[in-house]
């Protein structure tokens, strides 16, 4: 590997963090946060949330690693567009006037990111992501000092990668959230996720039914949600959970208990970090179906503008130099004629 990556996952209660090393060694770590340190996926008290990743990095033995930070889709709106073909310069103009009208935020005071998803003849389908500047710049102050920050993308996406299968239903327990994800044809088309209430935790007859609940109702002439269910995080394995939730979502899903990931993520299938292998799986060797998902970054736009310019041109440099001299010389001659007429 010609890098060090660090993927981060900051949920309510926990921090999850995945380094590919550039040897292509895979390590993983995780920390407690404060329960006042993220709400809602907003990240509260960024120096505190520092701190925390600091002492991480501190035990990984990390140095300025390239940093992928997965968002909470609390914080982010997403939509699929449509759009005729265009040139790229175009296209990105047009977006950014659309998403004004699609997204419920200024795009003046948010994070976009976009990729083209498909394109059938003369049309363009775009998945475009906005989220809230402030909230994202929580996220970047977090991290800020600890790495390069160079890409954020929502979390549901990093899970439907990691799942890898076209079209399933993706059930993640991590921290104190419970998330729910449809993927469709490589496609994220819908994702919640809720605290889960401590009274609920420790009894499979009051868990199923809150999680049930979070299923959306199947839309379309079959009335069946796509593909399998596929549980993570503290869900994975959890077979006594698995049967009530078929029960309760009336869906005859076919259920994946313990699920894993291509290697060399396989042995962290059941140590909550299905999100940030997702994220390292946008660029992992050997992960032929990644390919098929999004890859988008909202920080698509802040690394264009801090991407290192350059080098000026010895000539433009000449020109300037000799433009200043002349002007020097008018001035200075301008100057004397006053003087003279004095």
């Amino acid at each position: 590997m010609s890098r060090t990556v660090c993927a981060i996952d900051l949920t309510s209660r926990s921090v999850q963090v995945l380094v590919r090393r550039r040897s292509g060694d895979i390590e993983a770590a995780d920390f407690p946060l404060p329960a006042e340190a993220l709400h809602d996926g907003k990240v509260l008290q960024p120096p505190a949330v520092q701190h925390y990743l600091a002492r991480l990095m501190r035990v990984l033995k990390l140095r300025r690693a390239e940093v992928r930070l997965v968002l909470s889709d609390s914080a982010c709106v997403t939509r699929f567009l449509a759009y005729p073909r265009m040139p790229s310069r175009d296209l990105e103009r047009s977006l950014r006037l659309e998403s004004a009208r699609e997204l419920p935020m200024n795009p003046d005071s948010a994070y976009l990111g976009w990729e083209t998803v498909e394109a059938d003849g003369g049309q363009h389908r775009v998945f475009l992501v906005g989220a809230w500047r402030d909230i994202v710049d929580g996220y970047l102050q977090a991290v800020e000092g600890l790495g390069r920050p160079k890409i954020i993308e929502p979390r549901s996406v990093a899970l439907a990668r990691a799942v890898g299968l076209p079209d399933a239903v993706v059930m993640d327990w991590t921290g104190e959230r419970v998330q729910i994800v449809v993927v469709e044809g490589y496609r994220v088309t819908f994702s919640t996720s809720r605290t889960i209430p401590s009274s609920v935790t420790e009894s499979t007859a009051r868990l199923a039914p809150f999680i049930a609940g979070l299923i959306p109702k199947p839309s379309g002439r079959r009335g069946l949600l796509p593909g399998p269910l596929v549980l993570l995080g503290e869900l994975y394995g959890r077979a006594d959970l698995a049967a009530e939730l078929v029960r309760l979502s009336g869906q005859p899903f076919d259920v994946i208990l313990e699920w894993r990931p291509a290697d060399p993520f396989g042995r962290f299938a059941a140590a909550s970090q299905a999100a940030t292998i997702g994220a390292l799986m946008r660029d992992q060797p050997g992960a032929q179906v990644a390919g098929s998902f999004p890859g988008v970054n909202l920080l698509i736009e802040r690394n264009r503008i801090t991407r290192p310019q350059p080098a000026v041109r010895a000539r433009f440099v000449i020109a300037l130099v000799v433009a200043a001299l002349m002007l020097a010389v008018v001035v200075g001659i301008q100057i004397g004629t006053l003087a003279g007429a004095k």
